[in-house]
């Protein structure tokens, strides 16, 4: 199973999206590798687009069924990115996913929004 927590699932352009991951395997098979990204993506008219700000491949150390791992996060959102939008067109998504990966085809993954803002915005 995998949990993401935010401290804060609103920032700005130019701040960090922080957080923490917690990763509980199951009985049948031990995950080899985690691997955690803040992404952005756009759903709507036209093309589709997608952009990775950060990954993270933190060690798996110690990992068995019995155990639970807490990996934290911290990315930095540059200034040149879109920011969250959903509009009646086109919606501008963010994202932190974990990916674990069991072998050259199986992985699990999941996913957490969170929202970009401009600048100085108010919330």
């Amino acid at each position: 199973m995998i949990q993401i927590r935010f401290e804060n699932k609103t920032v700005e352009l130019g701040n960090e999206i922080v957080g923490q991951v917690s990763v509980s395997p199951n009985r049948k098979q031990l995950p080899k590798e985690i691997e955690i990204a803040a992404k952005w993506r756009t759903e709507g008219r036209g093309e589709r687009d997608r952009g990775t700000v950060g990954t993270l491949s933190p060690e798996l150390e110690n990992l068995t069924w019995l155990t639970r791992q807490q990996f934290p996060f911290r990315f930095t959102i540059p200034d040149n990115v879109p920011i969250s939008y959903d509009g009646d067109l086109i919606r501008f998504l963010w994202e932190v996913e974990v990916k674990l990966k069991f072998g050259w085809l199986k992985s699990q993954t999941e996913t957490a929004a969170f929202r970009v803002l401009p600048k100085n915005s108010w919330r």
